[in-house]
């Protein structure tokens, strides 16, 4: 019997024991006991198994990590471990690697060659050819299943079996082997081109007894150890291979050069068996320090320490990695190895504010703050709010109540009229999102019982299977915090709630299973994941902003709530965060001259990446190609979590003049006032991070002209109170910090001025630190963004 898609339905919501949606409370909040199936797109998706290996049941499902599409939709997909390139088939494994940039496309992307595969297949099996356009016929009784057996950190097992045989094959970011670890399968190498097996010492080799080989393909090398007795085949375009005892295993080496064999043979026999990643966060020091462990098994009785991989970003902390052997290309510019257990890398964390402090009114200044022009701002949005409801979904819904939020806090430190009304507003609106009436609520969160998550509906742009899952969630995290800091009862009433959705991106605890662990951040990259079931060609991120705009969230509702792992979180990722979009993005230390740190192809002609992929990455974005749009992506939502791109003045007039040369080129449109309000100001508060006094001016001029762009209620009100705080207080002073969470130091010529959050209903006392010296102790008042000024020379 065929079924409709109504009775497919039906039936699936019976199976999954989700018919009917009911709320499940938490404190004042609640949220839906499942998802709402009545889509039979969706509720096919979901029904869908993972390729899990059944002794992982239970456990969440990891979406959004460069190994996802293995777990989403089983082999096909490329996996990008950096330096390798694992892809698994019906009919086994194979292995590349990085070999250098690619200018095949030019300036449209940066990306990376990678070298003809080593494949690793069940000996005995027929070496069967694709035919042009079409994958090889597999013989099913031929054919392997594949499924995850377990993951770590940074590193994955798979398993492929059939008829009660296996062989486990392990993998990781910045590991240069892939692990083959035989359970009643007998491993053959073979590749698309012809190989040659050679001796380490590189003269050819015949076979018999090797626990270490060579084998060149095209010119590019692998090593492949195995254990004391292993034999090797070559023969007909494949080299079969043996093993002494029952099981056996191989490690195949991307390997650079030959005189790295000895190296690489020592760290082959040291499989990984997990790979954590710690954190603490000391706001005394203003540092956030990584730990990378991980954690290996012996294979062989001299087996040596295992080889660990690491990129840009980590080699611009503060750090205990000493490099040895070879470097390779990658997508993510140079990896260095480095051998060991355990690393440890420190990030400066300056803090994050809620808000900027209110700009004063100064006789005489070149760019006067105007009470009344902010005044006016904040009565439109109030009045825009008070006739149109937020958009319906959780992005653009997100979007609009972390507006208000903002303007709600500026409305009551400049005790505006409308200081009520938006606080109210706002209450409203995530209270109404942080529950669940039943049948007919139109904003809610729904649990997935079956892949751990709670998720918001309506969706948007696929975030009803995770994608975007950080960029959404991010802006009702930051608006929670916000709100926190003008109702402490709606953090009593909301705040567990709250706190469920945070950890739908950003679970911090490996203690509640009913979330990944960091199910949007790559501990490894250094950055996020929006692809919540990733693609063949490896996960990507866009809005870089926007997930940093997540990361302060938590940092400004653990503060509200007193919960200082949700803090630490917070600074984690935003540290991070903040050194891997600087270096992947933007490639900044290739601006300032240093080529040889480049993570781009030398060809790439534009001014940032605003795609980047697991390959490489390209300027565009997925809805346009238009530079405003390039660009303003990596730059929204404007709030003080974007102070990192204001770190070099120079390069951020090097940005923002790039974008508006990339516009006049395009001819339509081709200045801030023919782009619109809305990303007019993107680019002004891009600009405004770096130079609040060039903004200002712009800004200025633009409102005694009457230009929308500085006119609008809704676009300006931000992007005009920070510049004018900016102009007032200078910009971030990185060597500086306190020992608050929620504060930040500014520098302004000779002048220091610590700004800081005390959520507290007592006064806090607060250091003012520069590097590690405590310059100055300040009492700061209950519930008050405080100002402290210090002379810069202190």
């Amino acid at each position: 019997m065929r079924l409709t898609p109504v009775a497919l339905v039906a039936l699936m919501t019976v199976a999954l024991g989700a018919a009917e949606q009911t709320a499940v409370p938490i404190d004042k909040g609640s949220y839906a006991s499942g998802p709402p199936l009545d889509d039979a797109k969706f509720a096919d998706k979901y029904a869908k198994k993972p390729f899990i290996h059944p002794s992982q049941a239970g456990k969440p499902v990891p979406t959004n990590d460069w190994w996802t599409h293995l777990v989403m939709n089983g082999p096909g997909g490329s996996l990008w471990a950096h330096p390798t390139i694992v892809k698994f088939d019906e009919t086994g494994v194979s292995m590349s690697y990085s070999t250098g940039w690619s200018d095949k496309r030019g300036a449209k992307g940066s990306s990376v060659e990678q070298s003809i595969a080593l494949e690793v297949r069940v000996a005995g099996s027929p070496v069967v050819a694709a035919t042009k356009g079409k994958k090889p016929a597999v013989d099913p009784a031929q054919s392997l299943a594949t499924s995850v057996l377990s993951w770590g950190d940074w590193t994955v097992v798979g398993r492929q079996e059939r008829a009660g045989q296996h062989w486990d094959v392990t993998f990781g970011h910045g590991l240069p082997f892939m692990w083959v670890e035989c359970s009643g399968l007998q491993p053959s190498l073979r590749s698309a081109s012809p190989l040659e097996a050679l001796k380490p010492d590189g003269t050819p080799f015949v076979g018999g007894v090797a626990d270490a080989l060579v084998v060149r393909i095209e010119g590019r090398l692998y090593g492949v150890f195995g254990p004391s007795g292993m034999t090797a085949t070559p023969a007909n375009g494949v080299i079969d291979l043996a093993f002494a005892s029952a099981g056996g295993w191989i490690a195949v080496a991307a390997l650079p050069e030959l005189k790295d064999v000895a190296l690489f043979r020592s760290a082959a026999g040291a499989v990984p068996r997990d790979s954590v990643y710690s954190w603490k966060h000391d706001q005394a020091k203003g540092v956030v320090t990584t730990t990378f462990e991980l954690k290996t098994e012996a294979l062989r009785p001299d087996a040596g320490k295992p080889l660990q991989g690491f990129i840009p970003h980590h080699m611009r902390t503060v750090h205990d990695i000493t490099p040895v052997g070879p470097t390779f290309t990658t997508a993510r510019g140079p990896l260095v190895l480095a051998q060991g257990t355990t690393w440890h890398l420190t990030y400066t964390f300056p803090g994050i504010l809620p808000s900027f402090p209110v700009p004063k009114v100064v006789a005489g200044a070149e760019y006067p703050y105007d009470p009344a022009r902010m005044a006016g701002y904040l009565a439109g949005l109030n009045d825009i709010r008070s006739s149109k409801e937020p958009a319906n979904d959780t992005y653009w819904g997100g979007k609009d109540i972390q507006k208000v939020a903002q303007y709600a806090g500026f409305a009551t430190r400049t005790s505006h009229p409308a200081a009520k009304a938006l606080t109210d507003k706002l209450r409203g609106y995530l209270s109404d999102w942080f529950s669940f009436s039943g049948a007919g609520d139109k904003h809610y969160f729904a649990h997935y019982p079956e892949w751990k998550g709670l998720v918001g509906f309506p969706p948007s742009f696929g975030s009803n299977f995770f994608t975007d899952n950080h960029f959404h969630y991010g802006y009702f995290t930051m608006s929670a915090g916000l709100l926190g800091t003008l109702d402490q009862q709606f953090i009593t009433d909301y705040g567990a709630m709250a706190r469920l959705v945070a950890k739908q991106y950003a679970n911090w605890d490996r203690a509640d299973g009913a979330f990944p662990f960091l199910r949007t951040f790559d501990p490894w990259h250094g950055h996020s994941y929006a692809g919540g079931s990733s693609s063949p060609g490896g996960n990507n991120q866009e809005s870089t902003s926007e997930a940093m705009n997540s990361w302060a969230g938590l940092v400004l509702l653990g503060t509200a709530m007193d919960d200082q792992e949700m803090i630490a979180c917070g600074a984690m990722g935003w540290a991070v965060e903040a050194e891997a979009v600087q270096n992947y993005w933007y490639n900044y230390y290739a601006w300032k001259g240093e080529k040889a740190q480049s993570t781009w192809t030398p060809s790439f002609g534009k001014n940032l990446i605003s795609i980047l992929g697991d390959g490489g990455g390209g300027y565009a974005t997925f809805f346009s190609g238009a530079p405003q749009h390039v660009c303003g992506i990596q730059w929204l939502p404007l709030s003080p979590a974007l102070t990192y791109l204001g770190r070099d003045r120079a390069f951020t007039h090097y940005q923002f003049d790039a974008t508006l040369k990339d516009m006049a080129a395009e001819k339509k449109p081709s200045t801030l006032s023919s782009i619109g309000d809305s990303w007019g100001n993107v680019l002004l508060g891009y600009l405004l991070l770096g130079d609040p006094a060039a903004a200002a001016a712009r800004m200025d001029a633009m409102f005694a002209a009457g230009d929308k762009v500085a006119t609008s209620a809704e676009a300006a009100g931000v992007p005009y109170f920070m510049a004018h705080a900016g102009v007032q207080i200078g910009t971030v002073a990185w060597d500086w910090h306190t020992s608050f969470a929620t504060s930040t130091v500014f520098r302004k010529d000779a002048t220091m001025t610590a700004v800081m959050w005390n959520p507290s209903t007592k006064p806090v006392q607060a250091q003012i630190c520069r590097g590690s010296t405590v310059v100055k102790t300040v009492t700061v008042p209950a519930r008050t963004l405080h100002n402290e000024s210090v002379p810069a020379g202190n």
